[in-house]
């Protein structure tokens, strides 16, 4: 920011919005913190300081080896900063995963959805381009459905969706829930945070671990697949 002595006594309104940004997160890193939470840091400034800005985090990221969770509805910044990948519907989980194979093999019918909403940019591709329009509307955060949030738009929810809330299994791949009662080898656990190291970290490869629901869609539409 130019010009620190005199901008240090100015007002917030006297401030442009990426200089406002700004100004959060030198007051958030202050302390070198280990991990910083940037909630929709670029929300509501141009191209040119959404760019500046995500530079910054990934100068104190590589800088500082500083953890940065970002909550943001960008899929475009979600694509070019983001390692992991936790895909939330009405306070839920759905899926994780290394955002390049999140990004590319959706398993999630929300994340499929949401993915599909992206505008193209490129007349021809956006005629061919399959969009997936989700009926009704989000649930309320006070009182949530019981089981799948998502069951009351999912267009391959059944009985068990409503009872029950779906586990995020390692190394998902497409299908629904499986038949009868979770065996007792089976792999269920919730959604963490792993704490990142003071180096930068390299993104993961597509090999490594990917958590997805147990349940999803395939090509030819909801199919069921025994555990094994």
């Amino acid at each position: 920011i130019p010009n620190p002595q005199v901008r240090a006594k100015a007002y917030p309104h006297e401030f442009s919005g990426g200089m406002r940004q700004r100004a959060v997160i030198a007051i958030a890193i202050a302390n070198d913190p280990d991990l910083i939470i940037a909630d929709e840091p670029t929300t509501a400034l141009d191209v040119t300081v959404q760019a500046e800005i995500l530079d910054l985090l990934r100068e104190i990221q590589a800088q500082d080896g500083t953890a940065v969770v970002l909550v943001t509805h960008d899929w475009g910044v979600v694509a070019d900063v983001a390692d992991e990948v936790a895909v939330m519907y009405a306070g839920q989980v759905v899926e994780t995963g290394p955002s390049h194979d999140l990004v590319r093999d959706p398993q999630h019918p929300y994340t499929q959805a949401l993915l599909s909403s992206i505008p193209v940019a490129d007349p021809e591709v956006a005629r061919r381009k399959d969009r997936i329009i989700l009926k009704g509307d989000v649930p309320s955060p006070i009182k949530p459905p019981s089981g799948c949030r998502f069951h009351t738009r999912c267009p391959h929810a059944f009985d068990r969706c409503r009872t029950e809330v779906p586990a995020l299994l390692d190394g998902v791949a497409a299908g629904t829930w499986p038949d009868g009662s979770t065996p007792s080898g089976a792999t269920t656990r919730p959604p963490r945070l792993r704490p990142r190291s003071r180096a930068r970290a390299r993104r993961p490869g597509p090999a490594e671990r990917r958590r997805g629901p147990a349940c999803g869609t395939s090509a030819a539409g909801p199919t069921r697949r025994p555990w094994g």
